[in-house]
């Protein structure tokens, strides 16, 4: 079913103005002194009210302020958006008088959809899915988007220019895995002949039109690519959603940055709103479990879990963080075991190798922790946690110029690193560099005050 969007009419505004004279000067420019010009510019005066009404209309359903779609139509404008509604819409028109067969309406469709992307790629930096260019008002103000703004620019103009664009969950990318801790958004665009393009700047993919159903299966609420070959290099497993959806994962970021920030009220307040507009997102079924986790109701974190991996058992993080969770309780082979199933998920994740061996370490398993850790440093060779675990490990195999090696290079990715200063000052004391002890067991003080006593003992058992 195709969106369904309620454009809000209003006044003409100043801003509006200034783009309807933009179309108009494109109409005279091209119309020149025929005699339809009095009707191609009253049109073009039409599609500019009618886009500019559209774009704030998809910003406002999306939960921003007016503002936000002030913001969007004043960058669009110069870009003459009209002109792709008034040729969508001609397309159209041409097919219902029997002139056009769907075949050409969707090449008008497929050369509006380029164009349209070429001023977003001009226009926006891609940045890390990590960053808060996820809130339209920060995208429209930077520049710079990721994954779930791309999928809202696309959505908002698209949509406002005659396009039917559809947000996708990803959850297996065209190859490889989508990367650490990372759930991902890309869009699917519906064209008049039935078939659909799947776009992600992202990942830079950009499919040709193709038949749905003939390249992908029912999976549950998911859709599995059919060829393993993938010719068309299509993300291989996929959620088609709509606009909730899209506000959902919207406010689980959001939710996210404020549970970052140790507000836990209202990071609940989001993942619930969340959760209430797409029960089946596992982005917000985790966030809730982590909520849950956080209050110590256990019960519900199960239950979210297993809710989560009903859905999607492939997700790596969550087995991750079921394998946190059994190891923060003490369950350490239950641990064990949920790290096998997210590392074979997703065998280059650096957390959960690092993980596994820290809780190796604890079991006494010394060459699989280490196995582990070298694992997560060959992968992100700047893993602070894996450097200060591996180095550790290696004072305590009485390798002190390899923990040196690991534990200088932890203090270079973090040089508050408390316990990186003080296992560098053990490692020092026993090659018998006591000055540069010291001064490491002094530094580890400063990091963390609250370290003084420790620091204080292991200077003075090792006469420093």
């Amino acid at each position: 079913m195709p969106f369904r969007f309620h454009a809000c009419e209003g006044r003409f505004s100043r801003r509006r103005i200034s783009w309807i004279a933009i179309v108009i000067a494109s109409s005279w420019a091209v119309g020149g002194a025929s005699g339809g010009r009095g009707q191609e510019i009253t049109a073009a005066i039409s599609a500019a009210t009618d886009v500019s009404s559209g774009v704030r209309a998809r910003v406002k359903e999306l939960g921003y302020a007016d503002d936000v779609g002030d913001r969007f139509v004043r960058l669009v404008a110069p870009w003459n958006p009209a002109d792709w509604k008034r040729r969508i819409a001609q397309a159209r028109r041409r097919e219902a008088d029997g002139r056009h067969t769907s075949s050409e309406v969707s090449r008008v469709e497929s050369r509006v959809l380029d164009e349209l992307r070429r001023r977003l790629a001009e226009s926006f930096e891609q940045v890390d899915g990590k960053t808060d260019k996820y809130h339209l008002h920060r995208i429209l103000e930077s520049r710079q988007s990721q994954c779930l703004g791309n999928c809202q620019l696309l959505i908002v103009l698209g949509g406002a220019v005659g396009l039917d664009v559809r947000p996708i969950d990803v959850m297996l990318p065209a190859k490889g895995g989508l990367g650490e801790h990372m759930f991902h958004n890309a869009s699917i665009v519906r064209l008049a002949d039935g078939r659909v393009r799947m776009v992600d700047e992202r990942w830079d993919l950009d499919s040709q039109p193709f038949v749905f159903t003939e390249h992908y299966g029912p999976e549950g609420v998911h859709w599995r690519l059919l060829d393993d070959g993938n010719p068309l290099g299509l993300h291989r497993l996929i959620r088609v959603r709509d606009v909730r959806g899209l506000k959902a994962d919207l406010w689980t970021s959001i939710g996210y940055s404020r549970l970052k920030a140790s507000r836990l009220d209202e990071a609940r307040d989001f993942f619930a709103r969340a959760h209430e507009h797409d029960p089946e997102s596992t982005f917000t079924l985790l966030a809730l479990a982590q909520i849950a986790a956080a209050e110590g109701k256990w019960g519900e974190v199960d239950a979210l879990l297993a809710k989560s991996l009903q859905l999607d058992p492939e997700r790596a993080e969550v087995h991750a963080f079921r394998a946190r969770l059994a190891a923060g309780a003490g369950r350490r082979r239950d641990a064990l075991a949920a790290y096998h199933v997210a590392i074979r998920l997703f065998p280059e994740s650096p957390d959960a190798f690092c993980e596994r061996g820290l809780l190796h370490r604890d079991l006494g398993d010394e060459e699989e922790a280490i196995a582990d850790l070298t694992e997560s440093l060959r992968i992100r060779p700047q893993h602070g946690l894996a450097l200060v675990g591996r180095g550790s490990m290696y004072a305590k195999k009485g390798e002190y110029s390899l923990a040196l090696a690991d534990l200088d290079a932890a203090i270079a990715v973090d040089s508050r690193d408390v316990l990186a200063h003080f296992q560098r000052g053990v490692a020092l004391a026993h090659l018998g560099r006591k000055v540069e002890a010291k001064r490491s067991m002094e530094a580890s003080i400063t990091a963390d005050p609250e370290s003084r006593r420790r620091a204080e003992a292991a200077i003075q058992r090792f006469g420093l």
